[in-house]
């Protein structure tokens, strides 16, 4: 009978495990090439002083990792946590090491992080699919679109207040502030019904991109299909009429304009009855910012769509039960940064600069403290996402091949840590163990995975993984013995200091390429 521990582990890796094409590294590879990243990196962590910085790259990498993994597998309670997870970890992932560089004044700090983020991602995927072209985009779609369905509830609350964002405009851009107010403010009423009927018209137009954007269908139930379709056909023709009518009004009217009579002819020699009610609805500033508003939020819902679309891997309404996931987790995000908002501005506003403190401030008063949290939410979240792009990027462009990524993501986290503690003044000892380690780390797990290639992830590995470590372990030690009596005797020589560098820098090169052809 399996321990309840045993179950949880084979339930997970049979969710978010490797599949069974892919190349898996052997447990014994595994736990030797995390054991020699993580202690080089504490090596180099506490010679630069930035122990800290190790542990919390290592937790974000993993973290990330994780969440990437959840989200992309095919099982909804998974996809349900991956999104959420994932809408925290790729964030931090993204700005701990931007703050810790710029705000903090630490750039060595950052690339540490930066390092154990690498280590602690390629660790994870060396058991979990957590990385690859199509893991990637499936993801980073779930991510796209909780922050798509944020960006809708932000825009609407933005654009409810169209009358301030034309006061802002007019202020920043006078053009625009000047269109705005012409679709908001009636003209005299013989133009009034010409701007109306084009204002409607770019409505229904926007509406019916926006529904044509939408998977509606596929998203109800296959029993209410049917109706469903039927009355969206209903609506399209709708749109349609009400489209021809307006442009023939528009029309008309645009010709009446020109008249010595002008709208007279058209609106005003009409029943006194059906004047009032056509002069009531064409001149109403609040049903032209309700149009306008409708125009805005149609176009943002259709390009959003459109979009989440586009970075998927596959289209909206082919994977329906992705979407509910993503729509929930932007509309509680919307919750919480509406509750946490006010606090965190007042607290933030006390750190900025007094030009950055008055330019929140007035957007502050201006659109409402939930409004600007949601703004700056929404945005940090995209910039993250595209950032984030990178992940699937790299592996499609095959600068990091799907086969060997976890072996070099802790490699490359391992050598970025070793030149962050050159930069950082350390010893020769702990410069040379880094380079000796990120070779090493290549080394045992490139023979891991083909080992496991070659007879198959079932076939007893261990024997030949203890030998080659062994063996790579040595010649590692080797190397890095004779690079550091090679160090010694060249600072105890009478060459210049700036040769000592340099000489170290080709006996170590030259001890690399001695290893490789030994290695065959």
């Amino acid at each position: 009978m399996l321990s309840p521990l045993t179950t949880l582990v084979r339930t997970i890796d049979a969710t978010i495990g490797l599949p069974e094409e892919t190349s898996r590294i052997p447990p014994v590879t595994a736990a030797v090439v995390g054991t020699i990243a993580l202690a080089t990196l504490l090596g180099i962590g506490v010679a630069v002083d930035a122990a800290g910085d190790v542990a919390i790259g290592l937790v974000l990498g993993i973290v990330l990792a994780v969440a990437i993994a959840f989200a992309a597998s095919d099982r909804p309670v998974t996809i349900v946590a991956g999104t959420g997870l994932l809408l925290v970890a790729a964030p931090l992932f993204v700005y701990v090491p931007v703050y810790r560089f710029f705000d903090l004044g630490r750039p060595l700090s950052s690339v540490v992080v930066v390092s154990g983020a690498l280590v602690g991602y390629g660790i994870v995927r060396f058991r979990f699919d957590a990385f690859g072209t199509r893991v990637g985009y499936v993801a980073l779609g779930q991510l796209f679109g909780a922050i798509a369905a944020a960006s809708l509830v932000t825009v609407g609350l933005v654009f409810t207040r169209v009358e301030t964002v034309s006061a802002v405009f007019g202020e920043a851009v006078p053009s625009v502030g000047d269109a705005i107010d012409a679709l908001l403010v009636p003209s005299p009423s013989e133009a009034a019904l010409v701007e109306f009927s084009a204002l409607l018209a770019l409505a229904v137009v926007a509406v019916w991109l926006a529904l044509a954007a939408l998977p509606i269908v596929q998203l109800v139930p296959g029993r209410h299909e049917t109706a469903v379709s039927d009355a969206l056909d209903i609506v399209d023709n709708v749109l349609g009429a009400t489209f021809a009518l307006c442009v023939l009004t528009f029309v008309v009217s645009l010709a009446a304009l020109g008249n010595v009579n002008r709208l007279e002819a058209v609106y005003y020699d009409l029943s006194p009855t059906l004047h009032a009610v056509l002069s009531t609805v064409v001149e109403s500033s609040l049903l032209r910012l309700l149009l306008v508003q409708v125009i805005l939020v149609s176009f943002v819902v259709a390009v959003a769509v459109e979009l989440l679309a586009a970075v998927g891997t596959r289209r909206l309404d082919d994977a329906p039960s992705r979407i509910v996931p993503a729509i929930l987790w932007g509309l509680l995000f919307v919750v919480a940064i509406a509750v946490a908002a006010p606090s965190v501005l007042e607290s933030v506003a006390g750190s900025l600069e007094p030009a950055q403190e008055r330019a929140l401030t007035t957007a502050t008063e201006e659109f409402g403290p939930v409004v600007v949290g949601l703004l700056a939410g929404v945005v940090g979240l995209w910039f993250a996402g595209v950032a984030l792009l990178a992940i699937p990027a790299a592996s499609g462009l095959g600068f990091v091949p799907d086969r060997t990524a976890g072996v070099r993501l802790v490699m490359g986290g391992t050598f970025l840590a070793t030149v962050a503690g050159a930069v950082g003044g350390i010893g020769t000892v702990v410069l040379v163990g880094g380079i000796v380690a990120t070779m090493v780390i290549w080394d045992v797990g490139e023979f891991g995975l083909g080992l496991t290639e070659e007879l198959g992830r079932s076939a007893p590995t261990r024997h030949g993984e203890l030998v080659h470590v062994a063996g790579s372990v040595v010649v590692g030690g080797l190397l890095f013995a004779g690079t550091i009596a090679t160090a010694g005797f060249l600072a105890g020589t009478t060459l210049e200091g700036a040769l000592v560098l340099p000489a170290l820098v080709f006996a170590t090169v030259a001890a690399v390429a001695l290893t490789i052809a030994i290695r065959g």
